[in-house]
């Protein structure tokens, strides 16, 4: 079962409508990926949390994770999974000071 180096989504070649659609099995980066990288084509998904979680749960735990988050949804207990991480911290400008 290989996964798009990009999104982390499972790769398939049969639905091309369907996240993760490769049309060569050879191929180790999905079609919205590829376009995003190459074209700056940006195609909506519908994704929930519990989506995410599942990706982000299935990073190795030995990793380096850029993690990315909006500072009035931080979750901390993700950030101790990994042994490697890097914060990134947005919004802080509309916090008070």
């Amino acid at each position: 079962m290989n996964k798009c180096i990009g999104c982390g989504v499972v790769l398939q070649n049969i639905d091309k409508d369907e996240l993760g659609y490769i049309s060569d099995k050879n191929k180790n980066l999905c079609t919205r990926c590829f376009r995003l990288t190459h074209y700056g084509e940006y195609k909506q998904v519908n994704l929930t949390n519990e989506d995410y979680i599942k990706i982000i749960d299935n990073i190795p735990t030995n990793s380096l994770v850029l993690y990315i988050s909006d500072i009035l949804s931080l979750d901390i207990p993700k950030l101790n999974k990994h042994n490697n991480n890097i914060l990134v911290i947005t919004k802080r400008d509309i916090m008070p000071k």
